[in-house]
């Protein structure tokens, strides 16, 4: 697995892509693509912040063959007027643990990015008192 020391990556209304391969293989940058046979491990953890938020917020791509997001979050919240951006991530095994958070918010005219989270295998969300959970809201100026 490649490790980091903990920090932030921010990119105001960018793209971040986080890709891991175990084989050999291309990483393509342009979508979220791979011809490598088998995927690595990806792990943002101890209060870690991957952010792309901005007016018309921008994207988190992650892709691996597993991903844990363990106290640490992901945002991608829409500042302003524009689109707001995607948070995708795909693995085989996904795990959002001890209090990590995912944010795809508004909080201008424009609107709220999606999130999609496809895990071939497992899913595993926890790490409160009553469980995982997914709050869905919406913080939208008066039109």
């Amino acid at each position: 697995m490649a490790e980091a020391q903990p920090g932030d990556i921010r990119a105001s209304g960018g793209r971040i892509s986080l890709v891991s391969v175990a084989s050999a293989g291309e990483v393509l940058l342009e979508g979220s693509e791979t011809s490598a046979e088998k995927l690595g491990n990806i792990e943002v953890s101890d209060k870690s912040v991957i952010d792309v938020s901005g007016n018309g917020s921008g994207n988190i791509i992650i892709r691996g063959g597993e991903f844990a997001l363990d106290k640490s979050r992901l945002l991608s919240d829409n500042l302003g007027n524009g689109e707001g951006g995607e948070i995708f991530i795909e693995a085989e095994d996904i795990s959002i643990i001890n209090l990590a958070k995912i944010y795809s918010r508004t909080y201008g005219k424009g609107r709220g990015g999606d999130v999609t989270i496809r895990a071939s295998e497992s899913f595993n969300l926890s790490g409160t008192d009553e469980g995982g959970r997914i709050i869905v809201s919406q913080h939208r100026e008066p039109q």
